[in-house]
């Protein structure tokens, strides 16, 4: 519950998930969260997410909604180099969601 409400305040600050697990796992060392949930938990905040609770558990789902397609078309228009990693930690949304996006929403390769 401790890491969870630390990686809510990193969200809150502006830091992506990978700034946030690097901080994670220096504070926490070998307890800390794995790369994947606190990824999950960053995403879950991310979008608005307010509890700490586990509601649900296993992975966080991402829909891949209208709205989130075209940002995400907009970003790939704006800057061709930008990377899955980059869009992902951008927009708070995990990388297999991002790249579905571009090969199947969009037809990128």
């Amino acid at each position: 519950m401790e890491q969870r409400a630390n990686i809510k305040f990193c969200v809150r600050l502006g830091k992506s998930a990978t700034e946030t697990f690097r901080m994670m796992k220096q504070v926490y060392g070998d307890n800390c969260l794995s790369r994947t949930r606190v990824f999950e938990w960053h995403n879950c905040f991310c979008h608005g997410r307010e509890s700490l609770e586990d509601e649900h558990p296993g992975p966080a789902k991402t829909i891949r909604t209208p709205e989130l397609i075209e940002k995400v078309r907009e970003i790939i228009t704006n800057d061709r180099c930008a990377t899955l990693r980059m869009i992902s930690e951008d927009l708070c949304v995990n990388k297999e969601t991002i790249r579905q996006i571009i090969t199947q929403d969009l037809k990128k390769k």
